[in-house]
């Protein structure tokens, strides 16, 4: 795919919710057993998956600056929606397993939920068991956790075995996993994602792919920035822990930075600077090109000297604030 920028990207303003900052969330990855839901409530293996099912998380859960307890668990995306969002104009989504539309999983599929723990750190599981496709060979098992309080969200994926790859996943690589928000169409092959953070990278070593205002054209190609270069390492674990934010960072536009463009240094301004800061830079794929630490003290960061000209994210990490914003290299 190719990535176009909305034509507003020179402005390199940020997309603003009302609501505390969650997105981007902190990337990790583990490779840890897989154990399936023991004892969890089963839904209904006739379902027609495109239609979904109501899943009750049995706490609340934030998620896109809103709180939910229970979403609608939709098939052949493997993602969770809040209700009434599947159809409408804009979506939120947490995917778990997201396949080529046109490959359904069938329906005698095992899917179930489970809640565990104790409040308030329980978490919602949902899992979906053995999952066939209909008119491609293979199958995948996976879960998508929810944990309660940090309202991190997880996605731990079983046994893979998907011997077509081109036939099975969107991109013809691999699945889509990770998240995004009011996401929207512009028509069949054309739509846009004010927020993603999607898995990226080789399996043995996957990244996140932050996006902001991506522009997502079917009729040219996927590009790197939504998927792992191919089918992901069994029993691997994803997890995006939401940034920790100070009530003053409620609204993403407070975080500046000038010049912009910039050639040597920038100043970032709207942050606290009272704390030590982790400082990545990412290109228009989503790669890491840099990572820098911000004293406490500072406002002012050196760009690196291989920094190449072009536009790119630097996300903002600390112990009270997080964030992104678009740079353009002079």
């Amino acid at each position: 795919m190719q990535k176009i920028l909305c034509l507003l990207s020179l402005v390199l303003s940020f997309y603003t919710r009302s609501a505390a900052q969650q997105f981007p969330y902190q990337f990790s990855y583990t490779n840890e057993p897989y154990a399936t839901l023991t004892g969890g409530t089963e839904l209904d293996q006739d379902l027609v998956w495109d239609e979904g099912v109501s899943v009750p998380f049995g706490f609340d859960f934030q998620f896109g600056g809103q709180t939910y307890d229970r979403m609608t668990l939709d098939g052949y995306t493997g993602g969770l929606f809040p209700e009434g969002d599947l159809f409408g104009d804009t979506i939120d989504a947490i995917f778990g397993y997201a396949v080529d539309p046109g490959t359904y999983p069938k329906a005698n599929s095992i899917v179930r939920y489970l809640n565990t723990g104790t409040a308030p750190n329980r978490i919602a599981k949902v899992e979906m068991f053995q999952v066939g496709f209909d008119g491609v060979a293979g199958e995948v098992s996976f879960q998508i956790w929810l944990y309660e309080t940090s309202n991190t969200i997880q996605i731990r994926l079983g046994n893979q075995n998907i011997p077509n790859p081109n036939a099975t996943f969107y991109n013809k690589k691999s699945p889509l996993m990770g998240l995004m928000l009011d996401y929207y169409y512009l028509n069949d092959f054309e739509s846009v994602f004010p927020q993603a953070q999607f898995v990226v990278g080789t399996p043995a070593s996957p990244m996140d792919s932050i996006i902001i205002n991506g522009f997502l054209d079917e009729s040219t190609d996927d590009g790197p920035q939504y998927g792992p270069t191919s089918v992901p390492l069994n029993n691997s674990v994803y997890t995006f822990t939401p940034g920790v934010v100070s009530t003053k960072q409620a609204h993403r536009s407070s975080f500046r930075l000038s010049p912009n463009p910039a050639q040597d240094v920038v100043r970032l301004e709207g942050i606290e600077g009272n704390e030590s800061a982790q400082i990545q830079l990412l290109d228009e794929q989503g790669r890491v090109v840099a990572s820098l630490e911000m004293p406490a003290g500072e406002t002012i960061l050196r760009l690196p000297e291989h920094l190449k000209p072009g536009l790119y994210l630097l996300r903002y990490t600390s112990t009270g604030q997080a964030g992104v914003s678009k740079l353009l290299k002079m």
